[in-house]
């Protein structure tokens, strides 16, 4: 018999794979100087929102796949945070690293 878990991670993989965002669970989350900065300036239900949400993608990266979006024109990603976006970089290595790069109001953060 099959765990609940064991089909969950397929069904996970299998998502992730068909959505091109291979990412495995378990990240470490590295802010930034201009990242911590940013939140700083930012209300502190914002601030909570914006954490809680990228800790949800570093836990488990198939769950938030479609609202995370490759930046044209660079290496980054973006994660779509109500009217803000979190630009990041999944660094691969032991362990996996989500450096946060940004965190801009969708109006600046294509600049």
């Amino acid at each position: 018999m099959i765990s609940a878990v064991a089909v969950r991670l397929f069904l996970d993989s299998v998502f992730a794979i068909r959505e091109h965002h291979v990412v495995d669970p378990g990240m470490t989350v590295e802010w930034g100087t201009r990242a911590l900065r940013d939140m700083r300036r930012l209300a502190a239900r914002d601030r909570e929102r914006i954490n809680a949400k990228i800790e949800r993608y570093a836990a488990n990266p198939a769950s938030l796949a479609r609202q995370v979006v490759a930046v044209t024109g660079g290496p980054y990603r973006r994660l779509r945070v109500g009217d803000y976006r979190v630009i990041f970089d999944v660094e691969r290595g032991d362990p996996v690293v989500l450096a946060v790069v940004r965190v801009r109001h969708r109006r600046e953060a294509y600049d």
